[in-house]
């Protein structure tokens, strides 16, 4: 089985209890999770699949932590890696930038030549305009915490089903 690891930044405290959700949807332990904050390249090239937790913040704004871990993240060679996403945002408070750090970061990886998984579909919610949104679907996970809390343990494990063919 690949090894598998997920990364994460939060300050709410949300993007951490969805970590922990995708991780036990895994069955991952819980020392292939880590907060971006205490990561680095090295860190992530452990893994053969990453998993990034992406909150967005303000209005379509990156998380202080992945800023400050882009620079980690061009140290490592992404090509042919596998890299699923799940990010969260705020359909209601910011309809014109839903999960669109999920996008950026998304964008930058493709850039690198990952390989995304994950892909989730967009019909469900109620937004205008997200960074995230690539030909229909999401390009990975989006949960709203704030508004939509009664919907995330369902999603994260229905995304699980779905991206775990690709993990085995």
């Amino acid at each position: 089985m690949k090894r598998i690891g997920i990364f994460f930044a939060s300050t709410s405290g949300n993007t951490e209890k969805a970590a922990w959700k995708v991780r036990d949807a895994l069955g991952l332990s819980k020392e292939d999770q880590h907060n971006v904050m205490h990561a680095n390249a090295a860190t992530l090239e452990k893994y053969d699949v990453l998993i990034f937790g992406i909150p967005t913040w303000g209005v379509g704004e990156l998380h202080e932590d992945w800023e400050g871990f882009l620079p980690e993240l061009k140290k490592v060679d992404f090509t042919n890696r596998m890299v699923a996403l799940f990010g969260l945002g705020d359909q209601e408070g910011n309809p014109d930038s839903f999960c669109d750090a999920m996008g950026l970061i998304g964008k930058r990886l493709k850039e690198m030549n990952a390989t995304l998984i994950g892909y989730w579909p967009t019909e469900d919610y109620e937004f205008d305009q997200s960074e995230a949104r690539e030909d229909g679907h999401f390009i990975g996970l989006a949960l709203d915490e704030d508004n939509e809390p009664e919907k995330t343990d369902q999603r994260i494990q229905e995304w699980a089903k779905s991206i775990w063919p690709e993990l085995d």
